[in-house]
Formats: C-alpha cells, structure tokens, sequence
C-alpha cells in the first residue's frame, strides 16, 4: 500500500536554457555571413573600400543579427517574462562575440602566417582602423542593447498569450 506524501509538482526552477542560447548564437551568425558577405560584395570592392559604408553596414547588421538572435532565445527559452527573456539575449550576444572573436582572432593569426604583415600606407592604415574600430564599438553597443530587447520582445509575447488562453477558459458558457 502506497502512502501520499502530498508532494505537489513545483514549476521548473531551471533560470538558463542553454539550447535556446545556442539556438540564438547561431542564428546570428547564420544572418552575418549572409548579408556580412553581401555587405563586402557590395562595399569592399577591388578598385576601392568603403570603410565608412562597411562600418555602417556593419553597425545595422550587428543590430539586426543580434535583435534576431535574441528573440529567438528569448521565444525558445522557459520564460515567461520579459526579464528572463532579456537574459537569455544578453546570454545569447556574449557567447556569439566571444565566439566570433575567437575565430577571427585565429583566422588574422593563419592568414598572416603569426607575422603581423606591414602596411603598404601607414597613414591610411592607421584612419581605416580608427573608422572600423569606432564602427566595431557602436556595433557592438547596438547589438548588445538590440539582443536584450529582442530576447525580452521573445518571452514577453508568450506572457500575453497564455493570459489570453486562461481568459478564454474561464468563459462559462451558458448550457442549451
């Protein structure tokens, strides 16, 4: 014979889901190296580089991968509110930008056989690295703030919908 305890089921008490982080980082990447690559095709021609428009391009991209990323970590996490879902982009952004500088920082080391290559005009060099550095931090800036509020705009949509449910149960329906 059995006796009940009485133990009642808790909701789950799990604060990350590490799958829709994962989920989120590599839809951002999925969405930078297709429009990234377009981005070069378009701004980082033979005959001349744009670096102002490729920092542009960069800073929109960013905010657009990092929105995307976000919301869909914040759609596939447990969370109901917005905070967790807020979480769950800013978990999202990190580990795509510790990943993506992990990776570029190995494939600047393969391509220049561990020598840092001269450059052709100094002068040149040292303005196009001011302007991709200052495109590189409002990007950044941007993507972080655009993977919160993505993350956040994910769980917050489920809170309304399951408001929205639980009302429609609690219609009484008059009997025929």
């Amino acid at each position: 014979m059995a006796i009940g305890l009485g133990v009642t089921a808790m909701p789950s008490t799990q604060r990350m889901n590490w799958s829709a982080v994962w989920a989120g980082v590599f839809c951002i990447y999925a969405i930078w190296a297709v429009f990234g690559s377009l981005g070069l095709a378009v701004f980082a021609s033979a005959g001349t580089t744009n670096v102002v428009g490729l920092s542009l391009w960069s800073v929109v991209l960013t905010s657009v991968a990092c929105y995307a990323g976000g919301h869909i970590a914040g759609r596939l996490s447990n969370s109901d509110r917005r905070p967790g879902g807020a979480i769950h982009g800013l978990a999202t952004f990190g580990v795509a930008i510790t990943g993506f500088i992990m990776l570029v920082s190995l494939a600047g080391a393969v391509l220049s056989g561990g020598q840092g290559a001269p450059a052709a005009n100094p002068a040149r060099a040292w303005t196009d690295t001011a302007n991709i550095g200052w495109g590189g931090f409002v990007s950044l800036l941007l993507g972080w703030i655009f993977a919160m509020m993505g993350g956040a705009a994910g769980a917050g949509g489920r809170t309304a919908m399951a408001e929205r449910t639980s009302e429609e149960r609690n219609v009484l329906r008059p009997a025929a």
